[in-house]
């Protein structure tokens, strides 16, 4: 019986890609902005007219499937129906995310979800 593959590396790989792109954000907030990590999502920005959740995934070896991408959707879903049932702010939502391959059908998700009527647009402003 073969031993499974215990290696950490591909989870500290998905930690530094998820540091990156904080810092990132770290760089290019407004002067009056905040930067929060695993809030709402993995970071949040919060700006003095806005707040994006930024949900943050990284599948080094892995193609795209629309699995790997159902949970982060719902979660931001789920997320944005309590906003609205609630009556609290609505915010946007951006998922960054990083595949081998596979790109061309993610971007055809996207699109087919974005709906800038009813401000749930999950990379961009409401």
């Amino acid at each position: 019986m073969s031993e499974p593959n215990r290696s950490a590396h591909h989870t500290i790989a998905g930690y530094y890609y998820q540091f990156d792109h904080s810092i990132s954000q770290l760089l290019d907030i407004a002067a009056n902005g905040q930067i929060v990590l695993e809030g709402i999502e993995d970071v949040d920005v919060y700006n003095a007219d806005s707040t994006t959740a930024i949900q943050v995934k990284y599948y080094q070896n892995t193609n795209y499937s629309k699995d790997l991408v159902r949970e982060p959707i719902l979660l931001m879903l789920k997320d944005f129906s309590k906003r609205r049932t609630e009556g609290a702010n609505l915010i946007s939502y951006t998922l960054y995310i990083h595949f081998n391959d596979g790109w061309e059908s993610f971007e055809t998700i996207l699109t087919a979800i974005a709906d800038q009527d009813n401000c749930f647009v999950i990379s961009g402003a409401c």
